[in-house]
């Protein structure tokens, strides 16, 4: 079992009980900025495996260089 398994129940759930907790007008501003979070996230991400194959790939033309592969 995963650890947070959620399936659209439980999504449904969560969204009415914010809508209860924080009212309609301040939902819309907390979804831009979780979406805002989650975009900048997922960058960071994507840029930190292009410097780790950057990495990667001159390690390998140094051993490459020095004839160990």
């Amino acid at each position: 079992m995963y650890l947070f398994q959620i399936g659209p129940t439980g999504i449904i759930f969560v969204l009415i009980i914010a809508f209860l907790i924080y009212g309609p007008k301040r939902l819309p501003e907390m979804g831009k900025t979780l979406g805002q979070a989650l975009k900048a996230f997922r960058g960071e991400m994507t840029n930190s495996y292009i410097e780790a194959n950057r990495v990667e790939e001159k390690k390998h033309e140094e051993q490459h260089e020095k004839g160990v592969l």
